[in-house]
This record gives C-alpha cells, structure tokens and sequence, in this order.
C-alpha cells in the first residue's frame, strides 16, 4: 500500500479500500464466508503468529529508557532497559491479565475474557494508585476522520 500511495497518491489508497469493503459486503450477503474453512489451520495459525511477532518488534522499544545511551534510547538498537520496578509490574499486569482471560471462560461467557482482563487489570491500576505510563504520555491524538468523498481517480493510465 505505501507503494501505491507513493507512485499514485492517496486517492488510490482510498478507492482500493472502498472497493475491498464492497467487494466484502458482497460476499458476506452471498453467504461466502464458509470458504474460509478451506484455508488449513496451520496456514491461520502461522498468520497470527506471523501477527504476533510484528507486534512484538513493534512493542520492543517500550522496554529501553528514553534518551539514555548513544543511539537516543529508540528502537532495538538505542538506549538502557528497564530495570527495577517497572518491568516486574508490567510482567506482573500481563500474567494478572493473562490469568483473568484463562479462568474468565469457566465462570461466565457472558463478557469477552479479554475484555474482562484488561478491565481487571486497569481497575487494580487505578484502584491502587499506581503511576503508569499512559497513551497521552507517549503521544497525543488530534485531527479527526476526514470527510468521506468519492475518491477521484482517473479511469485508465
């Protein structure tokens, strides 16, 4: 998708993610969502760890101190890793998260296992008082969607 953003601009990239929602809409209302059970499992199971390992790499510089260092602290490459109490309570929150999510399918199916865990685990967070670092520390959010218009891209080359 950079490439074609890069080479045609972002119009494209907007045409080619309407027609991909049209092209799903169709075939959900044809009722194509059954051919998924012709992909193997092993090939499902390689793409969410294929998944899980970007996300992974893509959450690595979290664990190095910030400007420490010669490479600026960013990245894989850069800075000085955690030590002392932050790290034990981050690993300390994922196996509380990870034990809600475990257990929560045997008591009730009600609420999401997962949504129980973070909720869980947030409420202990705040619950205690506990200064963590949070989304608008590492950045903020601003701008808005941008309004919705056909997208103009010429018919052929």
């Amino acid at each position: 998708m950079v490439s074609l953003v890069t080479q045609d601009g972002v119009e494209y990239l907007f045409a080619s993610v309407v027609l991909m929602g049209l092209l799903q809409l169709f075939a959900g209302a044809m009722r194509r969502g059954k051919f998924i059970r012709l992909v193997p499992h092993p090939a499902m199971l390689s793409f969410v760890n294929g998944l899980a390992i970007v996300i992974f790499l893509a959450q690595f510089g979290q664990f190095n101190v910030p400007g420490s260092g010669q490479g600026g602290g960013h990245g894989i490459g850069g800075g000085e890793w955690l030590s002392g109490p932050p790290p034990v309570m981050m690993i300390a929150l994922v196996a509380l998260t990870m034990a809600v999510i475990w257990v929560m399918p045997r008591i009730t199916r009600l609420v999401p296992a997962p949504l129980a865990g973070i909720a869980v685990a947030a409420a202990l967070v705040i619950g205690a008082g506990r200064d963590v670092p949070l989304v608008g520390d590492l950045a903020s959010i601003q701008g808005g969607l941008p309004r919705f218009h056909v997208p103009m891209v010429p018919q052929c080359r």
